[in-house]
């Protein structure tokens, strides 16, 4: 039995499942066109009937041109061979409508293809489908323009039609379907040792327009949301400049064109609670369970109301959320996720939506095994006003943290690294006590003000910030918890990741010169 034999693959265009050696063949040859599902293009050959070369190291069409591309054999949409013999990870984007997901998405995308290559030794690439034409067209424009000072934009997506719908025959009825942006991620580490064992993984996103998340729009002709119900994880794209409080908040401070003349209002939590119920519903899991997946709330436009957070300082005077949680080991060659940061920031942006939208974020904290709270900026500052487009000129962007929320899915799928103190309570904080723990939760009381916190077990055996009271306090270790960086020696050097990698030479060493003391980290967790 080969290997797309074994088990079943899930369609990332339909979701119905099949074996890998069951897909159907892509013919090549110019007069070989039509399909009775998908109508005007390359026919399809099942996998039973199609004919090997008399080598028989080929599979060919009628015409005798080999065949190397496959497709679904139940809506004969192109299938990525990568996803015939492994599953892949499926993670939907939803957001309401003008809260910015299509520039999130192509910000997003770019800065962690850079970011995985220099900082964790993986390449991100696009499969090789013809669904990605539009997700290259996004990315060149705002960073491959031919005049980077000029403001460009991109198109809002669409609800029905465009490049980001197919629509296919099934059952005798028209269906209009996703188009899925497809994505191979491949360790570049060549045989050195590894914190994590780098492997190949597959990962799915869709991009839906904001009014495809309405409580009516989920039909049997229409199913462009039914990926919900495969999603590993959801990033919902929240825009707080839709919330009035907020915006009021930030007139008196910011001349953001989004904060007065082109102001919006949505209801966020409506888009929520029905991404929540579509998953429940075509994923089957029971409203009495926690959805078996997990949920990076991307709060956009940070740069907009990022003085809001200025009051939160660390043990240093200086502000706890700063460009990057990616802390890189000389020593391993390799960068690590500083879960600690993260869910400090987390916990500072979560008591900012409590204030704005508690209801949304007891609609997210109730659904999802694991939840946190993102602050990024696709574009880094306010766009221009032009007519009535929101424009941004290339060369002025500045992308804040547009990758955590990425990096923080691969971390929990054990993709990369965590960072990991090399000891219980390092910076001797006071320790809080555990009062419950269930199989992935548990309550802790704040030391000081007695409060109780209900957190997953990753805030376990780290610093935990009070937004409250805007101090420190270490909450003990309940268990093991995924793979981590740790100095392999008391000279390692560690440093925060930035925008230019890893140090220059970090191989070399200057004869007759003294060892390179070990430099001061910033921030709290320093």
């Amino acid at each position: 039995m080969t290997a797309l034999a074994e088990k079943k693959v899930i369609c990332p265009h339909c979701w119905s499942g099949f074996y890998g050696d069951k897909a159907m063949y892509i013919s090549q040859h110019e007069d070989l066109y039509g399909d009775p599902v998908l109508g005007d293009v390359p026919m399809r050959v099942p996998a039973g009937e199609a004919v090997r070369s008399r080598a028989g190291n080929k599979v060919v069409d009628s015409k005798g041109w080999e065949m190397f591309e496959r497709a679904c054999p139940h809506c004969r949409l192109q299938v990525p061979l990568e996803m015939l013999s492994q599953r892949p990870k499926f993670i939907s984007i939803v957001g309401a409508p003008g809260s910015g997901k299509t520039y999130f998405l192509t910000v997003m995308l770019h800065q962690l293809r850079k970011t995985l290559a220099r900082q964790f030794k993986y390449t991100l690439d696009l499969c090789d489908t013809h669904d990605k034409q539009l997700l290259v067209a996004n990315e060149k424009k705002l960073f491959a323009p031919l005049d980077p000072t000029q403001p460009v934009f991109l198109e809002k997506t669409q609800e029905q039609g465009g490049d980001l719908y197919n629509n296919v025959m099934l059952d005798g009825v028209s269906v209009q379907l996703p188009k899925p942006f497809m994505l191979t991620m491949r360790s570049t580490n060549q045989g050195g040792a590894m914190p994590v064992q780098g492997r190949q993984q597959t990962i799915v996103l869709y991009d839906n327009a904001g009014e495809s998340f309405q409580f009516d729009k989920d039909t049997g002709q229409n199913r462009t949301t039914r990926h919900l119900g495969q999603s590993d994880a959801m990033m919902f794209a929240y825009d707080p400049l839709l919330e009035p409080e907020m915006r009021m908040r930030l007139a008196r401070c910011s001349d953001d064109p989004q904060i007065s003349t082109n102001a919006r209002s949505a209801r966020q939590i409506d888009f929520l609670t029905t991404a929540v119920q579509q998953m429940r519903r075509h994923g089957k899991t029971p409203q009495n369970q926690r959805l078996n997946a997990s949920l990076a709330v991307c709060v956009q436009k940070f740069d907009v109301w990022r003085s809001l957070t200025d009051h939160c300082k660390d043990d240093r005077g200086e502000p706890v959320i700063d460009a990057t949680s990616i802390e890189y080991f000389i020593e391993h060659g390799v960068a690590a996720l500083d879960i600690s940061e993260i869910n400090i920031v987390s916990q500072i942006i979560r008591s900012i939506l409590m204030d704005v939208s508690p209801d949304f974020v007891s609609m997210a904290e109730a659904n999802f095994r694991r939840v946190r709270y993102f602050p990024v900026s696709a574009l880094g500052q306010s766009p221009e006003l032009d007519g009535d487009l929101l424009k941004i000129a290339p060369l002025n962007m500045q992308p804040f943290r547009v990758d955590h929320p990425m990096l923080w899915l691969m971390r929990d799928w054990r993709m990369i690294a965590r960072t990991k103190d090399s000891k219980e309570n390092p910076r001797n904080r006071p320790v809080a006590s555990i009062e419950s723990v269930s199989k992935t939760h548990f309550r802790t009381r704040c030391p000081k003000t007695r409060e109780l916190f209900d957190l997953d077990h990753d805030f376990a055996g780290r610093d935990f910030y009070n937004p409250n009271t805007l101090e420190y306090f270490w909450i003990p270790a309940i268990g093991r918890i995924g793979p981590t960086l740790e100095p392999a020696s008391q000279t390692q050097t560690k440093r925060k990741a930035t925008q230019a990698g890893p140090p220059a030479g970090l191989g070399l060493k200057l004869s007759g010169g003294a060892s390179e003391p070990k430099k001061k980290r910033k921030g709290w967790f320093r």
